[in-house]
């Protein structure tokens, strides 16, 4: 879990959630998520029947998975069914044409290998998008600076830390600055004035 604040070379840096994140589904993704819910409209595609996605020429001829959801005082996704049967089930598929998997790894066939780094792709693009739909999206800020980024999904923890190396990353460089900065104030404050 990311902390609220972190003390970096003399900054402070704050962590917060993102208020106002971008849809990851506005990405470039390889999947298409399809949902048959009632209650929710989430995904890509909405659909009032499993047999209208089954009907999809894309979910027919490509490479799919199962998304389950688990629903009892907010929501998750996933791509493996949940272990209560009164509160979950499934609620769509993500898919994704043959043709399309041709194209993105610029192949003429779909081996078996390229077929599991879909379905690898395929479960990660399911994960970040649960993360976005609970909230787990985040930004940071430099204190008395202008300096911060937000949009930050978070499935893992190497998703944590990549956000603190970033925010690092960037202290570094603002203390590099000033201390020029300072240094140069300092040099011409060193000068003697010369008299009229």
């Amino acid at each position: 879990m990311l902390p609220e604040t972190e003390e970096y070379l003399g900054y402070t840096i704050r962590y917060t959630r993102d208020e106002d994140p971008q849809d990851p589904l506005e990405d470039d993704r390889l999947g298409t998520m399809a949902f048959c819910h009632q209650r929710y409209s989430l995904g890509d595609k909405n659909f009032s029947s499993f047999e209208e996605i089954s009907s999809q020429e894309d979910y027919k001829n490509g490479i799919s998975l199962p998304i389950y959801m688990y629903d009892h005082s907010g929501y998750t996704i996933r791509t493996t069914p949940f272990s209560c049967p009164w509160d979950s089930g499934l609620v769509g598929y993500i898919y994704v044409s043959k043709e399309k998997i041709r194209k993105e790894f610029n192949v003429s066939r779909v081996t078996k290998k390229i077929q599991e780094k879909v379905l690898d792709i395929l479960v990660a693009e399911v994960a970040i998008y649960n993360a976005y739909l609970e909230g787990e999206v985040y930004e940071w800020r430099v204190d008395n600076e202008d300096c911060g980024c937000g949009g930050y999904i978070v499935v893992n923890k190497k998703d944590e830390e990549s956000i603190r190396d970033e925010a690092r990353t960037a202290v570094m460089s603002i203390a590099e600055k000033n201390l020029e900065k300072a240094e140069k104030e300092q040099t011409i404050d060193s000068f003697p004035t010369l008299a009229a």
